[in-house]
């Protein structure tokens, strides 16, 4: 099970497809709860919750794209600065 640091398991919040007869559970500090049950505003928290996971995910592999960039820029410059010696 894979949580986050406020208890709650990240992969299950993704999980809001149903499995035979199931209902989307998710998982907080290690007690399922069925999503249908949540009140309004637990189903809100949730919602906000998704989209956070969902934009740090987004902004983990913009910084990668942005890291692979700046090696590539680094090892040009080396190589260029090699050839002036």
């Amino acid at each position: 099970m894979i949580q986050g640091k406020s208890g709650v398991d990240i992969a299950s919040l993704f999980a809001e497809t149903y499995r035979g007869n199931e209902m989307p559970k998710i998982t907080v500090d290690n007690v399922d709860y069925n999503t249908e049950d949540l009140t309004d505003n637990g189903k809100a928290q949730l919602a906000s919750l998704q989209f956070l996971e969902v934009q740090m995910r987004k902004l983990k592999n913009e910084i990668s794209v942005y890291q692979t960039a700046r090696n590539s820029y680094v090892a040009a410059l080396k190589a260029e600065l090699a050839k002036a010696s």
